[in-house]
């Protein structure tokens, strides 16, 4: 397991309040999960919010939140339960 990875789990596993987890989700933090979610579905053509959660680590109250960001901001587009990128490169 990469090092980014072991972060993202220990940063996704505390009990805060949802909105306070993305209060103090750093930048940084969220380019590497943002980055690990895009590399998972360029290898895996898609993925359902279980295959990413379970591949980041993180519970569904915190993915779930964390995908739909993506889908607003063009990184991922939702077809039916799953997810692929927006702009498949």
């Amino acid at each position: 397991m990469t090092n980014a990875l072991s972060e993202f789990r220990q940063a996704f596993t505390c009990e805060l309040p949802l909105p306070e987890i993305f209060d103090v989700l750093a930048t940084e933090q969220f380019v590497k999960m943002r980055d690990a979610i895009v590399a998972f579905l360029r290898e895996n053509n898609s993925g359902t919010a279980s295959e990413l959660r379970e591949f980041l680590g993180t519970t569904r109250r915190v993915i779930i939140p964390f995908l739909e960001r993506l889908d607003r901001d063009g990184v991922t587009r939702r077809i039916a339960d799953k997810r692929v990128l927006a702009k498949p490169n």
